[in-house]
């Protein structure tokens, strides 16, 4: 498409998550999360060496409920991460 790409994009991902309680801050445990990310995005030339770009990426990192001071416990969900990214480019 001449100075314009489309692409897609999917792989793995993974984030470490800080789970701690509200009613005592200072106790927290650190997990990590496994899941997938899928999106795609659009690249034009500016001029032989800067481009433009836009990304959407989707993640899924999967939910897991955690107990909490006083209470049953409560959920925390990550498997709907959106993100949207601007991008400059130069190649060398």
């Amino acid at each position: 498409m001449g100075p314009t790409l489309l692409y897609v994009t999917a792989g793995g991902a993974w984030a470490n998550a800080k789970l701690s309680d509200f009613f005592a801050p200072a106790t927290f445990r650190t997990v990590t999360h496994f899941g997938y990310a899928v999106g795609a995005g659009v690249e034009r030339m500016i001029n032989p060496r800067w481009t433009v770009k836009l990304e959407y990426l989707f993640m899924d990192l999967g939910s897991e409920s955690t107990p909490v001071t006083g209470a049953a416990g409560a959920r925390v969900d990550l498997n709907a991460l959106h993100t949207v990214r601007l991008g400059l480019n130069y190649r060398w």
